[in-house]
């Protein structure tokens, strides 16, 4: 069976973060990393979105300033630039009269 491991008398649900794709099979797999899979008895693993990490069983929010475009790891926004919150795929640009730090977002400066 698809999604379980069998044993000489059983078949068990593959467990979360793992898979099973052609029965019979003695094993379970690992979620590679960049893909998770948050159900049991599963057959495939689970695409990281955007902005996330992720890993065996957990899809996890890159954090403010930081941004994923791979599901592996979760890299600094360059000075100057900033993320709306958690989760960002992408840095945005501070215009002139704002100032902005990647782990804080931006300010708006009163024009004298």
């Amino acid at each position: 069976m698809e999604g379980y491991k069998c044993t000489n008398t059983n078949a068990i649900k593959c467990e979360v973060g793992t898979i099973s794709r052609t029965p019979p099979s003695n094993s379970c797999l690992p979620c590679l990393p960049g893909t998770y899979q948050d159900q049991e008895g599963q057959t495939s693993c689970k695409t990281c979105q955007l902005g996330k990490t992720c890993m065996g069983s957990k899809s996890t929010d890159c954090p403010m300033g930081k941004i994923s475009n791979d599901g592996l790891i979760c890299n600094s926004c360059p000075i100057g630039t900033y993320t709306d919150g958690p989760g960002s795929s992408k840095c945005k640009n501070c215009s002139n009269d704002e100032f902005c730090s990647p782990f804080v977002g931006k300010f708006s400066i009163p024009k004298k």
